[in-house]
């Protein structure tokens, strides 16, 4: 059934500015560098409209693959949840049936000081964390 579709979006061409009027914080600033943005959508509902509850699931496949493949291919892949998702269902006509779950800002990676000082520049720079181990495992031997 293959329930995600995408939305494909070179810098400079109309998809582009569409997607990047929706994005929200800190994503406007940034990644306008990108060369393009990927929206993943989902189909949330079956041919006889019943929920299809496995479609996140199923999209968040199809988003790991894409983006291990461009990684193999020698492009960054960020992934962006601040977006106004109403905002572009609707400036892309979705149908009820289906959900912008992510937009990804795919390009090659610029060094941190390309963006300057500031917030970004020191997000981008932070030390990373991971949640503990134990702390993920709900039920299980470690």
């Amino acid at each position: 059934m293959q329930p995600w579709r995408f939305i494909i979006a070179r810098r400079n061409d109309e998809n582009f500015d569409k997607i990047k009027g929706t994005l929200v914080g800190f994503n406007q600033a940034w990644s306008p560098n990108a060369a393009a943005y990927i929206v993943i959508v989902a189909n949330m509902k079956n041919e006889d409209e019943t929920d299809r509850s496995i479609s996140l699931f199923d999209a968040g496949l199809a988003t790991a693959h894409l983006s291990v493949e461009a990684y193999h291919r020698g492009y960054a892949v960020h992934q962006m949840a601040g977006f106004d998702h109403s905002a572009l269902n609707s400036t892309f006509g979705l149908p009820s049936s289906q959900d912008a779950v992510v937009v990804l800002a795919i390009g090659k990676q610029a060094p941190a000081e390309a963006l300057g000082e500031g917030a970004i520049f020191e997000r981008e720079v932070a030390p990373r964390e991971r949640i503990a181990l134990d702390e993920l495992i709900i039920s299980g031997i470690l």
